[in-house]
Formats: structure tokens, sequence, C-alpha cells
């Protein structure tokens, strides 16, 4: 049924924003390993959020083989736990593994959660920025 209706409505629903060369991010949550190439094929450019789990984003990346538009990454798991120096290692694996082709956006989720400590927060900012620069990626 998600197959009949989903697509033909969703792709209807996005027009007018792909007529005027915009792109389209879509909000889900849960696991969406099926259907990351459905929505992609519809037209949505960028998913919003992908949870973390670095093997399964490059799978998907795989499998979705797309060069434009963007999965937009969680490594917010690493700002929760851990010091400055495993949280600054963590960022820089997931821009080295997860930026290439450009289809990373390094993000918070959808919200700075609760009980991460704004130290964290902070120090996965700082590695962003120093490791998720696109010619320079994972490169401090």
């Amino acid at each position: 049924m998600f197959l009949q209706i989903f697509p033909h409505r969703m792709k209807r629903l996005i027009a007018p924003a792909k007529e005027h060369g915009l792109k389209v991010l879509m909000h889900t949550d849960g696991k969406l390993d099926g259907i990351l190439p459905i929505l992609y094929e519809v037209g949505i450019d960028a998913n919003h959020p992908v949870r973390t789990g670095i093997e399964r984003h490059r799978r998907g990346q795989e499998a979705v083989g797309r060069k434009n538009g963007a999965d937009r990454q969680r490594p917010h798991a690493a700002a929760g736990v851990g010091s400055k120096d495993e949280i600054d290692a963590k960022v820089k694996e997931y821009c080295a593994k997860l930026g290439p082709g450009g289809r990373m956006v390094c993000g918070s989720s959808t919200s700075i959660m609760d009980g991460i400590p704004p130290e964290n927060f902070v120090a996965m900012i700082r590695a962003v920025h120093k490791y998720g620069r696109y010619g320079n990626l994972g490169v401090g």
C-alpha cells in the first residue's frame, strides 16, 4: 500500500519546489534502510536525521549512490559520552568515512539531547569545524 500511495503523492507535493530548483529535505524518524532509495527516487534530496552507525550509513550511501543531496548524519552520540579527545576522534571518523561524495551534513540531531554536557557539545562543534570541510575531510 505504501508503494501505491506514497511515491505518487510525494512527487506531486514536492513538484513546486523542484520546478524552482530547490532542494527538498525530509524529516523522518525510525529505521529507514529500505525506504531511503524510495525517498531519493521521488525527488527528496536529503533526509534528516539518519541514525548513527557508520557502517550502516556507508552501505546506505552506496545503495543510493547519489552525488547530490545530503544524508544528514548524527554524530551527536559522540557528544554525549567520553572525553573531548574521544569526541574529537569520533567526529573525525564520521567526517573521513561519510563525507566523501558530498552527502553528509554533521548536526546535533533534531535537538541537543538532555544529558549531553555543554562542554561535550562544544567539543563536537569544534571537531566538525576542524574535520568537516570538504576537500579536507578527516584531516586536522
